[in-house]
């Protein structure tokens, strides 16, 4: 990496781990110039979380940096996201920055698109615990939703003696091997309970092995209730209330 303030793309998934790259980033001196996100095919979606090409545009004006975005299949991604790169390149970027924290074969992948590309990669939460980086003072308040949680139930009580912690149950709470979703759930409080889908991947069984779709929640909290041994009922009034209570939302 260069000393002087290199330009940088940030590799933008329009979640946290993307975001807190860039912060980072920026706090090492290096520049961004530009969010790089792949679509689907027909551009109207991320193609890691789902996102809606509008939530990307108006995540891009907040933090005052042109989109730049490419739909792709997964077999051509490479090849999109290695010209894309390479053009941004041709402008002057010098560097790509990603959220990557403990994924060693998309780290290598990385280091490969990069390398075709001409730019050098740079990993600022890399191997870094995520326990770790919560306890960072300037995180002490945020309220966050640990999304699709399955860290087992010695990581729910350290999240959940934040205070500020709930935790979202996913389609992963119906698999057979999945004791470490299902775990935490008692010892979880009722009030710190979200029921969750992912995208495109983790339906829950029945339809595991399919695309992810939100109506599938429903098939999470049947779920849960079991687990719980709640009525459905409770279920969906408690976990609605938490909704309106993280987010400060009416629905």
């Amino acid at each position: 990496m260069k000393t002087q303030a290199p330009k940088a793309v940030v590799s933008w998934s329009g979640g946290k781990d993307s975001c807190l790259a860039a912060h980072r980033a920026v706090a090492a001196g290096i520049r961004p110039q530009a969010l790089l996100t792949a679509m689907i095919e027909n551009g109207t979606r991320s193609r890691s979380h789902g996102l809606r090409l509008e939530l990307l545009q108006a995540q891009a004006r907040s933090l005052g940096l042109p989109l730049v975005t490419r739909a792709t299949s997964w077999e051509d991604y490479d090849e999109t996201m290695h010209a894309a790169l390479s053009l941004l390149a041709v402008d002057g970027v010098e560097a790509g920055v990603f959220g990557d924290i403990d994924l060693e074969p998309h780290r290598e992948w990385v280091a490969g698109v990069c390398a075709r590309a001409g730019i050098e990669p740079f990993h600022p939460l890399w191997q870094e615990p995520m326990l770790a980086l919560l306890a960072e003072p300037r995180f002490a308040a945020l309220r966050a939703d640990f999304h699709s949680f399955s860290g087992g139930a010695a990581m729910a009580k350290r999240l959940l003696a934040r205070g500020n912690s709930w935790l979202g149950v996913s389609g992963m709470v119906t698999f057979k091997k999945a004791d470490n979703v299902r775990e935490p759930l008692t010892l979880t409080p009722p009030d710190r309970l979200l029921v969750e889908t992912d995208t495109p991947y983790l339906a829950p069984v029945p339809y595991r092995g399919k695309p992810n779709e939100p109506g599938f929640v429903v098939d999470v909290a049947l779920r849960l209730a079991q687990e719980l041994g709640w009525e459905p009922t409770r279920v969906a009034a408690q976990t609605t209330a938490n909704v309106r209570d993280l987010f400060a939302i009416s629905i």
